[in-house]
């Protein structure tokens, strides 16, 4: 996946990939939120992806100065560290998208997951469900 990162086009799907699971994320979250643990709840819990969003962007910027300091090879004469070129920020890059996509399949499988069960919990009827309960 590196290699092909040096190339603008996939540079660029690597970058919409990346925004569509953002997307995704803060658009499956609040049903599953709502769903599993009711509107009592909802407000705390929801509050807590945006916590869980701002930490990643922080965590993630360390490793991203880590991988940055670790490509560099020039400095200048003042003791900065310089990074010319793609591989300074590709590995970061790389590892953003996979954790995001990771976390939006996880998103995916609870939001799935929770629709079949409400489809089965209709198709029971309202008495009947509330007999099985």
């Amino acid at each position: 996946m590196i290699v092909f990162l040096e190339h603008p086009i996939a540079l660029l799907a690597t970058t919409i990939v990346t925004g569509l699971c953002y997307g995704g994320i803060q658009a499956v979250i609040p049903y599953t939120i709502f769903s599993y643990y009711g509107q009592s709840r909802f407000g705390f819990l929801y509050s807590f992806l945006h916590v869980f969003s701002a930490s990643n962007g922080f965590i993630l910027s360390l490793v991203s100065g880590r991988l940055y300091d670790y490509f560099s090879q020039d400095r200048t004469e003042a003791g900065d560290v310089v990074c010319y070129g793609t591989m300074c920020y590709i590995f970061t890059l790389c590892i953003t998208t996979c954790c995001l996509i990771i976390a939006t399949a996880l998103a995916v499988w609870l939001f799935v997951r929770e629709r079949r069960h409400d489809e089965m919990k209709s198709r029971r009827g309202p008495l009947l469900g509330l007999i099985n309960a």
